[in-house]
């Protein structure tokens, strides 16, 4: 976490950092620490599901802030993963990439494809 402020401090020096909190498992606790910051953003770095899961069960608790489930950029963002090819990067298709190289890459593929479906299938029948 350390490595992800200071980067984020150096790439855009007028940010704000408020707190910050390992709060999977502790929801009351992430939530009074929230409130108590004054949090304008809250970013949320668990990965899908698990981040939206957990920003519905804290989103109720606190009375302000915007909340983004931010996956795996924490990891990019400090250091410690690096960015995809400039060509996926060019072509939008850096999340491809993450994918291709995760281990569980296939397994998350195949979520989002029945995801895509199943929102196209919903689309069409309004």
């Amino acid at each position: 976490m350390k490595s992800l402020i200071q980067q984020l401090s150096i790439r855009f020096p007028d940010i704000q950092f408020v707190g910050t909190f390992h709060g999977f498992g502790k929801e009351e606790e992430a939530a009074k620490a929230i409130r108590s910051a004054e949090a304008d953003l809250i970013l949320v770095a668990l990965g899908a599901p698990k981040q939206e899961e957990w920003i519905a069960s804290v989103y109720d608790q606190v009375d302000r802030g915007l909340f983004i489930g931010v996956g795996g950029a924490f990891d990019v963002w400090s250091g410690h993963s690096k960015r995809a090819p400039k060509l996926f990067r060019q072509l939008k298709l850096e999340w491809l990439y993450r994918i291709s190289s995760h281990p569980r890459g296939l397994e998350k593929l195949k979520d989002l494809l029945l995801f895509a479906s199943l929102v196209l299938r919903k689309k069409t029948h309004l």
